[in-house]
């Protein structure tokens, strides 16, 4: 393809962070047979720093002004096939109008490489300079250098039609481990472009450090940094680096810091090129945090993560063994999946995307597409989601057992998902691709690369938006000229070869019959099969047939993304976005062949998949072929138990009682089949009955608390520290102090805890987490109504106690924590605290002078903040600390501070505290003493 950019700039690395990406695209670009112009305008600040005149594969234009190059540019724009813009262009506007008019046929793309600091000029209502007043209405694809909720607002704010990311990238032939020299020599550098909004991030966790650390040697190199720099006389500078300088900038330092500017930050999934570029010369980066970060690379495997000064200097003061494990993971990682090679891959498929005929155009396809019967066929399962209505499980819900396999002579568990991998298999998919979640990385251990003669790929789902988000990731794999089929990974269904029965053609639905439609997508259809509309989780479902599966041409999956992207990416479920299309004359079919379906996501399907398959390998083949459809999974009519009995499986131990505990529901008699399972309408009547939740849990997709001002709470703070708790809780015992309605409890149950224990004072929390345990199937949680000053009743010390969300709610906040200590805290510690000031923690004197005041006014000295009237609107928050007055009253109840993963958030370990003369009264070991 021919690529004609009009950019910032690819001659000068001076000041800004566009040219070094650019060089890398465009070899990669050339690499892979395209050829690019670049047309830049020549200005004088890039001229005097030009440090790159030509490149191989194509042409770069200089020019002095738009006039002077407008014949040029309107003669480079007649052959291109791609056509593109970029943010600070200082031409973009002139530009975007000349796309229009000269490149008719090209596909018109703008690629924003700094796309918050594009939104904050529109939303703060200011000119941007590279963006006319059409916004980006007039291009076909527009690319985002960051991700998350940036990729909404350029279509609500900015008009796009259709948006998608090209995040930052790195040229491995360029960036690589070299020998360290001496000028760039230091135990942590930082390389970048001075900017005002990145100066109190630079302080805290670079600055600061070396005041700190007078011994370390400390490293920037960068340009516009103002006199007034608040230099120490061990940090040494090195103006502006070249390109070509930047491994051995990076290899000489034993640590590298990255910051993010504002902008970014607050939006997140914004990758810095720099990021990959150390990890390509193997430096460990430091990173301070931002929402996604944990999408490109693992924190505390691949990367550090450092929100205060104390966190940097921990990085600085680890074992140099350390230091390279995590180098080379990071290393190994970038050049897995960071390249520019890898992301011109990614503008390839994007490219195609927009190249596949939308739904006017469909009946000129269909006729290619129905003369002959594709070569290639993809498959597509959406394995994102947590699997919450089938948790504990220590695993992702997709490899849950379910019956077995014969491998030789050697039976083996069976993974759910494997039933539809061999029946997409048996459809003729020689590709299939997982869109599967962060975490999730056991699918792609237990799978590999390919199963049989057919490939396998996985892509990410950054975070959990729906059925149609998770589809439509695949979107840039697939061509328009391929088939599609999708279906979910936690369902089994019959017969085996039933996607064959639906047409190459058109969107065709499998459809199943069950009894009570309302728990799923019900298709209505006419007398022909046409589909007249899907019915999602209605209550009054005109049909009893639901879909089980799908089929479609790739173009007709390119038009239904291009549909969804048009109505803003709201459509969560797959019914509404057909029945959208079919509004706008697209056609589906729906094929009544299947005969059983089950939803194994709950425990009440998993028992009905056991005996589902039970009943069919002992019933005859030719019976089986005439079998009445079989209606299952949630439809409210429990098959027959007599193979199985539940829990009994050697091949589901997740989902057993727990034998060795007199007071579990298996030991007291209560088997699973006793086990209540709600149905929709019961749960949000039970959360509606149960007043306003403060926790916003997933009760089988009803929201305790959807509307909770501090968004989808507390899930959102769980993901920013869960990566600290062990993954395996097997065999260990937890505390839940405060635990409202259960959610932290309910995570430590899918973690495998052997005990979980949750107190409460409160009965009207106590009757919500009791509501949600019974609902989720977590009947072996015990919630008892105590407070924390009476835990030494429980007589008892956990592995793992969590206090989250409480201190600040008690009169006498320190001494609960030496309560925790001396009674129930056998191990780990999870604290958590509303906090207010600075976020610093800074060492702390043995002593201090009576007639030192200075040290009160320090910004990471402890403080603890009384609130004599009301907080937040709330009567029972007495305390506010700081940072340091959380680490201080830990450590001074017994508690070391392992980690500081959150900003709120503190993972520590009971130690023995020295005698000493100032500790809390303890009433129970005093009252016992008493009685001998």
């Amino acid at each position: 393809m021919r690529f004609v950019i009009f950019g910032l700039t690819v001659s000068s690395s001076w000041g800004n962070g566009h040219a070094t990406l650019w060089r890398g695209l465009w070899r990669a670009l050339a690499k892979r047979g395209h050829s690019i112009v670049f047309f830049e305008r020549d200005v004088p600040y890039y001229a005097d720093h030009r440090d790159v005149s030509a490149l191989p594969g194509g042409e770069l234009v200089l020019y002095r002004n738009w006039e002077e190059n407008l014949e040029r540019a309107r003669r480079a724009l007649r052959d291109a096939d791609v056509a593109m813009v970029t943010s600070y262009c200082p031409d973009g506007v002139p530009a975007t109008a000349l796309l229009g008019d000269a490149a008719p046929s090209a596909v018109k793309l703008f690629y924003d490489m700094d796309t918050p600091v594009t939104l904050e000029n529109v939303r703060a209502g200011r000119d941007v300079a590279y963006i006319g007043p059409r916004g980006l209405a007039d291009f076909d694809l527009v690319l985002s250098y960051t991700g998350g909720a940036c990729l909404a607002d350029l279509q609500t704010l900015l008009h796009a039609k259709r948006v998608g990311t090209l995040y930052g990238h790195v040229d491995p032939a360029q960036h690589h481990r070299v020998e360290p020299q001496p000028q760039y020599v230091s135990d942590l550098s930082y390389l970048g472009t001075y900017a005002a909004d990145r100066q109190a991030a630079l302080e805290s966790l670079f600055i600061e450090p070396a005041r700190r650390l007078a011994q370390r040697s400390f490293l920037i190199g960068g340009a516009q940094y103002p006199p007034d720099f608040p230099w120490t006389a061990n940090i040494r500078f090195v103006r502006h680096l070249p390109p070509p300088e930047h491994p051995a900038f990076f290899s000489s330092s034993r640590l590298t810091l990255s910051v993010t500017r504002r902008a970014m930050a607050e939006n997140g999934w914004c990758p810095s090129g720099r990021l990959f570029e150390a990890a390509a010369c193997g430096t460990p980066v430091l990173s301070d945090w931002w929402d996604g970060l944990d999408t490109f690379f693992t924190p505390g495997r691949e990367i550090l993560v450092a929100r205060t000064t104390a966190d940097a200097i921990a990085a600085l003061e680890l074992s140099d063994a350390e230091v390279a494990r995590i180098a080379a993971d990071a290393r190994e990682r970038t050049l897995a999946e960071h390249t520019s090679e890898r992301r011109v891959e990614e503008l390839e498929r994007l490219v195609e995307g927009v190249r596949a005929p939308r739904p006017a155009q469909a009946a000129a396809v269909t006729d290619i597409t129905t003369s002959r019967r594709k070569s290639s066929m993809w498959g597509i399962i959406p394995a994102a989601g947590m699997g919450t209505r089938i948790q504990p499980l220590g695993f992702s819900k997709e490899l849950l057992p379910v019956g077995s396999s014969l491998v030789g002579d050697v039976e083996r568990p069976r993974a759910v998902s494997e039933f539809l991998v061999e029946r997409m298999v048996k459809a003729g998919t020689d590709k299939i691709c997982f869109v599967i979640g962060p975490g999730k990385s056991d699918i792609v251990q237990y799978y590999g690369s390919s199963t049989g003669q057919t490939d396998l790929c996985y892509v990410v789902q950054p975070k959990a938006g729906g059925l149609c988000d998770a589809i439509f990731r695949a979107c840039p794999l697939i061509r328009a000229d391929e088939l599609v089929v999708v279906g979910l990974p936690d369902t089994i269904w019959f017969p085996d070869d039933g996607l064959a029965a639906l047409p190459d053609d058109v969107l065709s639905f499998l459809l199943f019959p069950v009894e009570r439609p309302q728990a799923f997508d019900a298709v209505v259809t006419d007398a022909a099969g046409n589909v007249q509309e899907i019915q999602v989780k209605h209550p009054d479902a005109s049909s009893n047939w639901i879909w089980g599966a799908f089929k479609m041409p790739g173009h007709v999956l390119h038009a239904l993304q291009a549909l969804w992207e048009e109505r803003g990416r709201r459509d969560e479920y797959m019914g509404t976005l057909v029945n959208a299309y079919i509004q706008k004359g697209g056609r589906a079919v729906g094929v009544r062949r299947g005969e059983a379906y089950v939803d194994v996501g709950t425990v009440h399907g998993y028992r009905e998949a056991l005996a589902l398959l039970s009943a069919r390998a002992q019933a005859p083949a030719q019976e089986a072929a005439t079998r009445a459809p079989t209606v299952c999974s949630n439809a409210g009519t429990p098959l027959s138990m007599q193979a199985v009995v539940p829990g009994t499986s050697p091949w589901s131990p997740a989902l057993t009682g727990h034998p060795d505990r007199p007071d579990t529901p298996r030991a007291r008699g209560a088997t699973p089949l006793e086990r209540r399972s709600f149905t929709r309408a019961e749960i949000e009547e039970g959360v509606r009955r149960r007043g306003d939740w403060f926790q916003n849990l997933d009760l089988f997709g009803v929201r305790t608390a959807p509307a909770h001002f501090l968004g989808d709470f507390p899930m959102t703070k769980w993901k920013r520290f869960s990566h600290v708790i062990p993954q395996d809780l097997t065999g260990k015992s937890v505390l839940d102090i405060g635990c409202n309605a259960g959610f932290y409890s309910f995570e430590m149950k899918k973690r495998g805890a052997s005990r979980v224990v949750g107190i409460e004072f409160d009965d009207y929390y106590l009757h919500q987490a009791r509501f949600a345990a019974e609902v989720l199937g977590h009947d072996d949680i015990e919630f008892r109504r105590m407070t924390v000053y009476d835990i030494a009743a429980l007589r008892e010390r956990f592995d793992l106690v969590l206090f989250m969300g409480l201190v600040y709610h008690l009169r006498h906040p320190l001494l609960a924590l030496d309560l925790i200590h001396e009674h129930v805290a056998g191990d780990l510690l999870v604290y958590q605290s509303l906090q207010r000031g600075s976020p610093e923690v800074e060492p702390l004197a043995d002593d201090y002078d009576f007639w030192e005041t200075e040290v009160f006014h320090r910004p990471g000295y402890p403080k603890l903040h009384f609130v004599e009237q009301k907080y937040s609107h709330d009567e029972t928050n007495w305390w506010v600390p700081n940072a340091a007055c959380s680490a201080a009253m830990l450590r001074s109840a017994g508690f070391q501070v392992l980690a500081h993963p959150e900003e709120e958030v503190f993972l520590c370990q009971r130690v023995e505290l020295p005698p000493g003369p100032a500790r809390a009264v303890y009433p129970q070991r005093e009252k016992e003493a008493r009685q001998g």
